[in-house]
This record gives C-alpha cells, sequence and structure tokens, in this order.
C-alpha cells in the first residue's frame, strides 16, 4: 500500500508540472462539453393551487430533477492568465412529478443560455491548472406543467370518472442571464485539453408567467477543447 501511495506521489510532477504546451497569451480554444443540469429554483406553493408545497414535501419542492447539459465555448487568451469569449448551454431536467391527494402534477423545464465569459486561470505555465470563471448575456427559459389523475386515485367530474390530463402551463420567457463557475483545465496534448467545469447559473424569468422571477440551475461537465492557431 505504501509503494503504490509513494508511485503516486512521484507521478504528481509529471501530471501537474509543467508541459510543453499551457495556458499561452494570444492563443484561441473551441471546446464542447457535456454534463448535468440540476434545477435550483423551487416552487412555494402546489402547481395550480393555493396549498403551500411544505406541509407535502419538505424542503424538496424543486421544479425539476436532475437531467443533462451539452454546451460550447469560444475562448481568446489576452494573457496567459486571462481569456475571453463566448459560451452557450442548453439544459434538459428530468420531470418533477408531485402527487397531491388525487392529482399528478408534472413539471418539466429547458433553458438555453448565451454568455460573454471571463476566464482567470492560476498556474498557467502547469499542465493542470484551476480557474474561476463568470459570465452575463440572454436566456430563454421552458416550462411544461401538466395535471393528471395520481396513480391509484379516481377524479370525479360532473358525477363521472375523469382521466383528462389538463395542461396548466406551456410558456417560455427570455431575459437577462448571468453565470459563475470554477473548474479546472488538463493539457492532453499540445492541442487537447480536458476541463472539469463546475457552474451555477441563473435567468430573470417572467412572474406572471411562472411561479417567480428567475430560474436557477447547477450543471457539473466535462469538457473537451481544442487549440487553434499557432501554440
Amino acid at each position: 500500500m505504501l509503494n503504490r501511495l509513494a508511485r503516486a506521489l512521484l507521478l504528481l510532477p509529471a501530471l501537474a508540472g509543467p508541459a510543453a504546451a499551457q495556458s499561452v497569451a494570444h492563443t484561441q480554444q473551441v471546446a464542447f462539453r457535456l454534463g448535468t443540469a440540476a434545477p435550483l429554483s423551487r416552487y412555494s406553493q402546489v402547481p395550480g393551487m393555493d396549498v403551500p408545497l411544505p406541509q407535502y414535501y419538505g424542503a424538496d419542492a424543486k421544479v425539476g430533477n436532475p437531467g443533462f447539459s451539452f454546451g460550447g465555448q469560444y475562448l481568446y487568451n489576452i494573457k496567459d492568465t486571462i481569456g475571453l469569449g463566448l459560451d452557450f448551454e442548453y439544459g434538459a431536467p428530468q420531470a418533477k412529478i408531485f402527487d397531491v391527494v388525487s392529482y399528478r402534477y408534472i413539471s418539466k423545464p429547458e433553458d438555453l443560455k448565451l454568455l460573454a465569459v471571463g476566464k482567470y486561470s492560476w498556474l498557467p505555465e502547469y499542465r493542470v491548472r484551476p480557474f474561476g470563471l463568470a459570465g452575463v448575456g440572454i436566456g430563454k427559459f421552458w416550462l411544461k406543467q401538466t395535471q393528471g389523475t395520481a396513480p391509484g386515485q379516481v377524479r370525479i367530474v360532473n358525477g363521472r370518472p375523469d382521466t383528462s390530463t389538463l395542461t396548466l402551463v406551456n410558456n417560455s420567457s427570455t431575459g437577462l442571464a448571468w453565470a459563475f463557475g470554477a473548474g479546472a483545465d488538463a493539457d492532453l496534448t499540445e492541442r487537447w485539453v480536458l476541463t472539469l467545469d463546475l457552474r451555477w447559473s441563473q435567468i430573470s424569468i417572467s412572474k406572471s408567467r411562472f411561479w417567480g422571477d428567475k430560474y436557477q440551475a447547477m450543471n457539473a461537465s466535462l469538457q473537451l477543447g481544442y487549440r487553434i492557431g499557432k501554440i
């Protein structure tokens, strides 16, 4: 066990130490990423009903369940430590199901963000580099919400069983978006870069169409980037 640990420690300088290609001024990078999308926004009441959610779900009343995301980025390094560029990300969380009495409510959010981003990298001369990221731009949010019958329940409407599904919300909203994130870049070769990207984001939305005036989410992604131009 100690021998394995010693060998791992000896490898650290090779993995994290200076490499042939690092974060260099006036280089460009294009990248594509895949990851998760986890909504953070919560309902304050049962969808479509004036009933507080906590009595049914405690604190777990988010508008969607974790799903997938994908995105892309173009970055130009104006300095070894600073990059500026454009970033887009699409999030598709899984539907959230609320069963309340004889009703089943299903909520399905989606979002798209286009941001101007700035990135600051520490240890630019090293192969593995932690970074911080911030961005601001425009975002679009979609939400579809339906009301149906909960499993094992029967609804009676006008004296007859009712199994129909009613669409309560099927709308979208566009507004200001911003994000903050952190992660680490790791050079695979002089051209290829693997990135771990963690970020929080928010989109301003129309309160008259939805439950509130903002949609928040957390994304965790792996990104593969390629340096273009002269290195």
